[in-house]
């Protein structure tokens, strides 16, 4: 008997086998590449076959080719959710848009806007830790990142940092002196400390 050679029967059905399961795989709504790369092995290991290298290739070329349709799936999907989460904030459904800005935002870790609508979904809704959290990542992601800039200061006094608030909204006039919204951010930051200096 001829151990690791295949006939061509053989390789033809594992390609079928194969084939099946990708297409299979890239109709699902989530994919764990591992799980199908480990699905497609064991498949072959049921039948006592053994992979041949030209075999890892074609896993391989399969493997990034999934991805591809992940990363496709994963941003069609988080658009879907922030829509979503958009049309219930404007119902006034603040849970609800949470949820979905959450699973988003788990989908998309370094997309600042993202970031920062979580925080401004976060600050709705009292938790106001949290979205200092949101807006620091937003900022961390897009330092020039002005809405988020203004909203962490913002959510910074409502946490009682309104030093850091302040040193913030300072660093933004200094870079912009002519700007009156820059002005009007460091006023209501400074409103809560010294009521002289924000007037």
């Amino acid at each position: 008997e001829r151990v690791g050679m295949r006939d061509a029967p053989d390789e033809r059905r594992d390609e079928e086998v194969r084939a099946e399961r990708v297409d299979r795989i890239e109709r699902a709504e989530h994919v764990d590449i591992a799980a199908c790369e480990t699905d497609l092995l064991l498949a072959l290991a049921e039948r006592g076959r053994e992979q041949r290298p030209v075999g890892r290739r074609v896993a391989s070329s399969r493997k990034r080719h999934l991805s591809g349709v992940v990363r496709q799936r994963g941003a069609a999907r988080r658009v879907e959710q922030v829509q979503r989460a958009v049309a219930l904030e404007a119902e006034g459904n603040h849970a609800a848009a949470l949820s979905l800005l959450w699973e988003a935002s788990g989908l998309a870790p370094r997309d600042a806007d993202i970031q920062n609508r979580l925080g401004e979904a976060l600050e709705r809704i009292g938790a106001l830790d949290a979205a200092v959290d949101a807006f620091r990542n937003a900022l961390a992601l897009r330092p020039t990142f002005r809405n988020a800039s203004n909203n962490l200061i913002l959510a910074l006094v409502k946490v009682g940092k309104g030093p850091e608030a302040a040193a913030r909204a300072r660093a933004l006039v200094a870079e912009a002196p002519r700007d009156p919204d820059r002005h009007f951010t460091l006023g209501l930051a400074q409103s809560e400390q010294d009521m002289e200096g924000a007037i």
